[in-house]
């Protein structure tokens, strides 16, 4: 959990720059002095996109790829920035959303994983010697190192758990902001893919910059596309889109799919490429928050199953049958 919240505050802390930095650009200042809010100060003869690669840490290639994009194809810098700024302030958002959604999952979590340890301290706070009658071995040895079994495993499941439901999709929607953003530059549809393929290395990136370079080299659209553009989605013989089995690459494939639906439009018909791709962003964002709430939702009700086949099951072990035996050999003698 600290993790997460130290890459959220990265997060912010490089949405905050960026932004600096789009300022700065607008107003006229170009070069190393425009990036100091990423990089920091930088000798005037300092190599730009090593020093971007380096001060973004996972988001520097695509830093250095907008400076890149901006120097070679005369792309607005700041339009660009915004673009890439408002991948990330979507990022964060949605991150933001799960992260309150599965505020109380985790919590429950949490006090599921403390239930034996509890069961310890009422023990001893009554008069027993718990700790005393495992150290002795025997029954309330055995059921204890069984109780830290069943513990172990209870918070692994429910670590792998909260990991599913915490899973972020808005990533990927960072190349397709920046494939819009190049489009909005001028550039032609085969160059922004290209372009937007050089703003990381995921599947969706990959996928952007093969189709580009192929339909640069005369490829046809859908050969360019053929089974690169996800395999839920494919040309029929009509023209239209018939539907494959989906396979288990999830997400990427359906947002791939996605674009190229919009894309072939844009390609077919000579329309604007820019408000299809936007739309489709807009129509993603508002799909990845309803599907956090659903994932927080049904993750209340699947934690019931780690608590009632591991953590009940090992507070009795741990936090109980100690406690019974303790007191019972004050009685009876050892057990």
């Amino acid at each position: 959990m600290k993790s997460v919240r130290k890459d959220q505050t990265r997060t912010e802390r490089m949405g905050e720059a960026i932004d600096e930095v789009a300022a700065l650009a607008r107003a006229g200042i170009d070069g190393v002095l425009a990036w100091e809010p990423v990089t920091g100060p930088l000798p005037p003869s300092a190599e730009l996109p090593a020093a971007l690669s380096e001060a973004g840490e996972e988001l520097g290639p695509a830093l250095a790829a907008v400076e890149q994009l901006a120097r070679e194809a005369g792309a607005s810098r700041a339009d660009l920035l915004d673009a890439f700024g408002a991948s990330l302030a979507d990022a964060q958002e949605l991150s933001d959303a799960r992260d309150a959604a599965l505020a109380g999952p985790r919590a429950t979590a949490r006090v599921l994983a403390w239930l034996p340890v509890l069961g310890l301290v009422l023990g001893t706070a009554i008069g027993a010697q718990p700790l005393q009658a495992i150290a002795r071995g025997g029954v309330a040895g055995g059921a204890a190192l069984t109780g830290a079994i069943l513990m172990a495993l209870g918070w692994a499941w429910t670590r792998r758990l909260l990991a599913g439901a915490a899973r972020d999709d808005a990533g990927p929607l960072v190349a397709v902001h920046l494939l819009a953003a190049a489009l909005d530059a001028g550039l032609t549809l085969p160059a922004a893919l290209v372009a937007a393929g050089q703003f990381g290395d995921g599947p969706v990136e990959r996928c952007f910059a093969v189709v580009g370079r192929q339909l640069m080299f005369g490829q046809p659209w859908d050969q360019a596309w053929a089974d690169r553009g996800g395999p839920d989605v494919a040309p029929s013989s009509a023209g239209g889109v018939r539907r494959r089995p989906r396979s288990a690459g999830g997400r990427d494939e359906e947002l791939l799919a996605a674009c190229r639906r919009a894309l072939t439009l844009a390609w077919d018909s000579g329309v604007a490429a820019t408000p299809l791709l936007k739309g489709m962003i807009a129509r993603w964002r508002r799909r990845a928050k309803r599907d956090g709430a659903v994932a927080a939702a049904r993750l209340g009700v699947t934690l019931m199953l780690p608590l009632g086949l591991c953590y009940l099951p090992a507070f009795v072990c741990v936090g109980l049958v100690p406690v019974v035996v303790s007191l019972a050999g004050g009685l009876i003698g050892p057990l």
